[in-house]
C-alpha cells in the first residue's frame, strides 16, 4: 500500500488511495489506511522514498552531464582534427573541401571543446569573464582612494590606479594612458 501511496505523488491522500484501491477490487477502509499510515509512519517512509529517488535522480542526471560532457570534448576534439587535415588537404587538392566547410568544422569543434571543458564560447561571455575582474578592481580603487581628504590626490590616483588596472588587463595602453 505504501508504495502505491508513495506513487500518487504530490496529490497523494489516503482517501485517493483508498478509491484507488477500491476501484481494482481491493477492499479497504479508510479507516485502516489510517491506521496503517499512523502505525507504521508513511509520512516519515515517504519522504525517506522521495530522498532517495530524488538522490538516485541527481546521481544519473551528474553522470549524464559527465557523459555529454566527454563525448562533446572528444567530438570537439575529433572534429577540429578534421578540419586541420581539410586544411592540409585543401592547401594540395582546392577542389576537395571548400575554405568556408573548414573555417565552419573549425568553429564548431572549437566551440563544442569549449563549452565541454566549461569555457566562454560568446562574446559576451568572454567579455564577461575579462570585465569581471577589471571592474570588482575599479570598484576598490575607488573605495581605497575615497579615504584621501586631497581631492586632486584622490583623482590622480583613481587614474593612474585604473590605468595599471586595464593594462594588466588588456596590456599597454601606449601613449598618454588612453
Amino acid at each position: 500500500m505504501l508504495l502505491l501511496y508513495h506513487a500518487m505523488g504530490t496529490s497523494r491522500s489516503l482517501e485517493r488511495l483508498q478509491r484507488y484501491v477500491s476501484g481494482i477490487g481491493l477492499r479497504t477502509s479508510l479507516k485502516t489506511l489510517k491506521t496503517y499510515s499512523a502505525q507504521y509512519d508513511w509520512q516519515a517512509r515517504i519522504r525517506e522514498l522521495d530522498d532517495a529517488q530524488a538522490e538516485s535522480q541527481q546521481a544519473e542526471h551528474i553522470q549524464l552531464v559527465s557523459e555529454m560532457n566527454n563525448n562533446q570534448a572528444r567530438l570537439g576534439a575529433a572534429l577540429q582534427n578534421v578540419s586541420v587535415q581539410g586544411l592540409r588537404h585543401i592547401s594540395q587538392n582546392p577542389a576537395a573541401l571548400s575554405p568556408r566547410d573548414t573555417g565552419y568544422l573549425a568553429e564548431v569543434g572549437s566551440r563544442l571543446e569549449r563549452l565541454a571543458r566549461g569555457e566562454a564560447t560568446t562574446r559576451q561571455a568572454v567579455a564577461h569573464e575579462m570585465l569581471t575582474p577589471v571592474v570588482y578592481n575599479i570598484v576598490q580603487l575607488f573605495q581605497q582612494v575615497n579615504n584621501y581628504d586631497d581631492g586632486e590626490q584622490r583623482q590622480k590616483e583613481f587614474a593612474v590606479g585604473c590605468d595599471q588596472i586595464l593594462e594588466q588587463a588588456v596590456g599597454p595602453l601606449g601613449g598618454n594612458g588612453v
